[in-house]
């Protein structure tokens, strides 16, 4: 009857209600039976006796789906029991691409994303998912089709309004992508060229994203000094089109911005009273990781990579940059980041050349003092160097914001990960931790909620949001993807000095009934598999 049977195990279900004594059995890969005493001669038996018994984890924003295309075993997120992670957020896809933005799209992923060098065996999504079916990888994977990857191929990197073709072409392309399995449409305030798109182009892709029941996630123009127009902006799409609305790692950036959160989730509450589907998602730490080019103007960062670099290296360029940068970069998301948290709060979080290692972990003041030069030449520098994909590590939160978005019943933790540690440089510790932080930090020292109800955030509720039902619960024929935890002891060891280190308690890991994980290593069993939407 059964293959596995976890005996004597803390149930919690997902669903947030209160925990209960149980045997969890699994046959094949779905969950076969819940209860007591139940008993198979032939299974396997594990004894789980004062763990927790819980649904896998959902990551509902990383950025990971290249990453298993070269390293299919990282074990980032699987250490922290995570079963299934949707990518493709931030407007960045790897598909579709043509002969003439494989390039760029490349050039622009590749880097961020941790995987300098892989070569786009793929033209659209359809044949994007198909690779990564065929290939195995430790945890589930689903993806959205990105702005970025669709708008340059119907009109390059261009900043201004598409013409009604070249939005047409757009609406074409996200449908393609959503029939052949894409979750949904991401978009980003902060990144060419997505964020050259104006509110009636977001209204018409959103209305296409509507269509197919898919989720419409964004990063926000702006997280700081406009964040609240942002968040207004995101609900009057949502309202106007009927989408399902993601505002995506959530965050009030800058002291002068600080409690700005609570403002911005009463607007989102309401909108959910007045009938809006609208989540967020948050990363549990004060401080974030982005491409350094993103503190850049638009009218630097927006062109291609080459001529982005050619600006920065004329002395002149630089010091209408330093000027933009110092008195507010309207647009740019981050407007006014030197002035809330100064070149001493930009760190370098990763490069991808050996003979800049050394960098990484310091802050932009630091080198500049080191290399007995202004702040700006030394960030232009670095860009010169290494080109686009420099991995910066930004100050620009208080752990009072922190602790009020979790305390909302509708923010689910998530990574946010980007994974150019690949390459054995740094990166955020959230990459390996948020999960186990959230579990130990927040719900067992601190109280900010019932842990049932932190597992309900990291389970039903994205795999809610998704709109997938067979997973995210311990129900009966739902797919076994369980993780199993120390409740007294789960917590995150990854810090920005170390931001590879495992997390601790979690103890078993099963991916579609297959145990992946056991006492901190993979077993070496690469159980994960592609899901793909479509319509419903």
């Amino acid at each position: 009857m059964y293959d596995i049977i976890l005996k004597h195990g803390k149930i919690m279900d997902g669903t947030g209600n209160p925990w209960y004594y149980g045997d969890l059995a699994i046959c094949g890969d779905k969950i076969a039976a819940i209860g007591s005493n139940l008993e198979d001669p032939q299974a396997r038996v594990l004894d789980v006796t004062g763990m927790v018994v819980a649904p896998g984890f959902v990551d509902l924003h990383t950025h990971t789906e290249l990453t298993y295309l070269v390293k299919p075993d990282e074990d980032c997120k699987i250490s922290q029991g995570v079963t299934l992670e949707l990518g493709g957020h931030c407007a960045l896809s790897p598909a579709p691409v043509n002969d003439y933005t494989r390039t760029v799209i490349q050039a622009t992923n590749n880097p961020l994303l941790g995987v300098q060098g892989l070569a786009y065996e793929w033209s659209g999504m359809a044949e994007f998912l198909d690779v990564i079916q065929a290939r195995p990888h430790i945890t589930n994977l689903a993806t959205l089709q990105g702005h970025n990857a669709i708008r340059t191929i119907a009109m390059g990197f261009e900043n201004r309004n598409p013409t009604p073709q070249e939005l047409e072409h757009m609406k074409a392309l996200l449908r393609q992508g959503l029939e052949a399995g894409a979750f949904g449409f991401s978009t980003a305030g902060v990144q060419s060229p997505s964020n050259f798109a104006d509110m009636p182009e977001l209204i018409e892709l959103c209305k296409v994203t509507a269509e197919y029941g898919g989720l419409y996630e964004t990063h926000l123009r702006s997280e700081s000094n406009a964040l609240l127009s942002s968040v207004a902006e995101t609900l009057e799409i949502a309202r106007k089109t009927g989408v399902r609305a993601q505002i995506a790692h959530h965050k009030a950036a800058g002291q002068v911005n600080w409690g700005k959160l609570a403002a911005s989730l009463t607007m989102v509450e309401e909108a959910r009273q007045n009938g809006l589907d609208v989540g967020v998602d948050m990363y549990p730490y004060t401080y974030a990781s982005f491409n350094l080019e993103a503190l850049l103007p638009p009218w630097v960062r927006g062109n291609s990579v080459e001529k982005a670099l050619e600006i920065l290296k004329n002395p002149r360029d630089r010091s209408r940059i330093l000027r933009e940068m110092l008195h507010g970069i309207p647009g740019s998301g981050w407007e006014s980041v030197l002035l809330w948290c100064g070149w001493s709060g930009v760190r370098i979080g990763s490069v991808s050349k050996e003979k800049n290692r050394c960098l990484e972990g310091r802050s932009i003041q630091e080198i500049a003092r080191q290399r007995h030069c202004e702040p700006i030449d030394t960030l232009c520098e670095i860009l010169c160097d290494e080109g686009f994909g420099v991995l910066m590590l930004l100050d620009f939160g208080c752990e009072e914001d922190v602790e009020t978005a979790l305390c909302y019943p509708f923010m689910a933790p998530v990574t946010d990960g980007l994974t150019t540690h690949l390459h054995g440089g740094g990166n955020h510790p959230r990459v390996f931790g948020t999960f186990p932080r959230v579990l130990g930090r927040y719900a067992r020292e601190k109280r900010l909620m019932p842990m049932e109800e932190a597992v309900r955030r990291m389970t039903s509720l994205p795999a809610g949001r998704m709109g997938i039902y067979d997973r995210g619960l311990l129900r009966v024929g739902n797919f076994a993807d369980i993780t199993v935890f120390h409740p007294d002891s789960v917590i995150d060891t990854a810090t920005l000095e170390h931001p590879r280190s495992h997390s601790v308690g979690i103890e078993y890991v099963f991916v579609n009934g297959v145990l992946s994980y056991r006492e901190g290593h993979t077993t070496g069993v690469l159980a994960g598999r592609l899901l793909r939407r479509g319509r419903p």
